[in-house]
């Protein structure tokens, strides 16, 4: 049973954004029927009941059309809806998705017709069938900047600039080989790489050659951690899969006497398929460059090109809008340069080429003191009073938000 009585404060929030001229967009995140359960029960990004169960889905539905009809009345400059914010769909299926989620749009624009309907990537596959219905496109997105690592026993601290380095060894595949070359020679030492089994399909393994001399052979197909001995005097580091797709955390390099490098993956949440592996040149104080030619960086171009291609190229074909509907997350280990460095980044080319986003943080951005996070950020910026209220906004912070705003 769906009661409307608990909506009166959702009526408050678009009566508000109508009274200051603001745009609100209703997403669902959470599991009907699941309401007070743990957040792994509840999350739609963690349970694929959604799309399984009739029951679940039926309410699902429901609560959309008595949404639509009770904001029929709401000019379309105010009010959108996003249907599920990055939900599970059994088998990642894409096509699941369309089927299931054609017939509420059908219903909601029946009783809503100019009503903005938004869908998200399933896994960053693009479901261009719901686009051809006429629904906008979101994509949930980012960079591992942060210390997701640290979740699984891997200490990493995240930074920016950021390394390229793709988290897919796929065998076969063009550039698939990862090139560690030093700017002298490596000390005796090991190479260590994180492996997460529960992406990878089948027994993948990986080969590490040393100057061309097969140093591991890539045979220990189950471990979770893979690594070998680097000989004295290496120059080069060759490294690629085999037998199957293996998907890696970081990879560690220790050299005794130099500075320890951890390299963790650019797309710890947000994998991409094929990308090719990059010549990284480690220098002995542990810093790092790209070499490649051209150079393979993690920039706006970057960002535009491979992370939201897909769905720009969807949005033209169909007509439709793109809203890049998570930017401001996946930052907690930078300092305050290096936060607003990252998210500038992103703004920036956002502002260029005119696509919508929604900051997904506002504990970033103001909140009472003990709320604000990264608390590392909170300390380094200026906190500004919210006069009447007990809470203070970012000065840095909402000073960037603003100049790309415009």
């Amino acid at each position: 049973m769906i009661d409307e009585s608990e909506l009166d404060q959702l009526d408050e929030v678009i009566s508000w954004g109508i009274k200051y001229n603001l745009h609100i967009m209703i997403s669902i995140t959470g599991m009907p029927c699941k309401q007070n359960a743990t957040m792994q029960d509840e999350g739609v990004q963690s349970n694929e009941e959604l799309f399984a169960d009739d029951t679940i889905f039926g309410v699902f539905s429901d609560y959309w059309v008595m949404l639509a009809k009770r904001y029929a009345d709401i000019p379309s400059k105010y009010l959108s809806f996003e249907l599920v914010a990055e939900a599970a769909v059994p088998d990642a299926s894409v096509s699941l998705y369309e089927e299931r989620l054609a017939p509420v749009l059908r219903a909601i624009w029946e009783v809503s017709p100019q009503r903005i309907v938004i869908v998200n990537d399933v896994g960053k596959q693009i479901p261009e069938g719901l686009a051809k219905m006429g629904a906008c496109i979101s994509l949930h997105n980012g960079i591992c900047t942060v210390d997701g690592l640290k979740r699984v026993g891997i200490n990493y601290k995240g930074h920016w600039p950021m390394e390229y380095l793709p988290g897919i060894f796929c065998p076969g595949a063009d550039r698939s080989v990862l090139t560690l070359r030093s700017d002298s020679t490596f000390a005796e030492g090991t190479i260590r790489f994180y492996i997460d089994r529960t992406w990878s399909t089948g027994k993948g393994g990986l080969a590490i050659r040393a100057d061309g001399v097969t140093i591991y052979p890539g045979d220990d197909e189950e471990s979770e951690v893979i690594e070998a001995t680097i000989p004295e005097g290496t120059k080069e580091l060759q490294i690629e899969g085999v037998h199957d797709v293996l998907y890696m955390y970081a990879v560690e390099l220790l050299q005794p006497g130099r500075t320890d490098v951890m390299l963790s993956n650019h797309d710890l949440y947000t994998t991409n398929e094929n990308e090719p592996m990059p010549t990284i040149l480690i220098r002995a104080d542990g810093t790092t460059e790209n070499i490649d030619s051209p150079q393979l960086v993690l920039n706006g171009d970057y960002f535009e090109t491979v992370l939201m291609g897909k769905a720009i190229e969807c949005a033209k074909k169909y007509n439709v809008g793109f809203i890049l509907s998570e930017v401001g997350s996946d930052t907690e280990d930078l300092s305050l340069p290096e936060y607003i460095a990252y998210h500038t980044e992103w703004l920036k080319t956002l502002q260029k080429d005119h696509i919508p986003w929604m900051w997904n943080y506002m504990d970033n951005v103001c909140g009472v003191k003990n709320r604000m996070w990264p608390e590392q950020i909170k300390i380094a910026s200026t906190l500004l009073p919210i006069e009447g209220t007990p809470m203070f906004y970012n000065k840095e912070v909402f000073d960037m938000l603003e100049a790309y705003s415009r």
